[in-house]
């Protein structure tokens, strides 16, 4: 969503300082949109890719070479992490709620502070100039393992039996 708890506005100001043949695509819809089109405007190379369906996200997620999840909030899970995964993006994500233990730091990606676009720019030179190695593609892997849906739900399974066989011997 293009709304100021994702960190649009920061990922806006590094665009503006970052060199120009980098392209940032958008994907999403929000109330800050007209804000990334004056962006565009101004010379920038963005894309605004819209609302995307999943295959239409993964097709898009395939042309990239990184994904930025600039998150000012903490946000309790970032799916799109695990989507990145999915086509062998590292992710460069703030150190906000759930999305830190998403990111193997070094590995995976790189875990930033909020509202820091400076940390964007030199994050992105930093995973930019390194092809992507195996030992990242297998870690990228186990991250996509053990957040399947299958896990999950294994594990909600796990959480729901404790609570219920908690709950039965309380009440014996």
């Amino acid at each position: 969503s293009f709304i100021e708890t994702k960190g649009i506005d920061v990922l806006l100001e590094a665009i503006m300082n970052a060199p120009k043949d980098m392209v940032f695509h958008f994907a999403g819809k929000g109330r800050l949109q007209e804000k990334i089109e004056e962006a565009k405007e101004q010379g920038n190379n963005i894309v605004i890719e819209g609302f995307l369906d999943e295959t239409s996200l993964n097709k898009v997620l395939e042309k990239m070479d990184i994904l930025v999840c600039p998150s000012v909030w903490a946000e309790p899970f970032g799916r799109v992490i695990i989507d990145g995964y999915k086509s062998c993006l590292p992710v460069i994500a703030t150190n906000c709620g759930g999305m830190p233990e998403l990111i193997d730091d070094g590995v995976t990606g790189r875990i930033i502070s909020p509202n820091d676009s400076d940390a964007i720019l030199k994050a992105i030179e930093n995973i930019r100039n390194m092809p992507i190695t195996i030992p990242q593609m297998q870690a990228m892997r186990k991250k996509l393992e053990i957040f399947s849906l299958e896990q999950q739900g294994k594990a909600f399974v796990e959480v729901f039996s404790e609570a219920i066989s908690s709950y039965v011997k309380e009440n014996d």
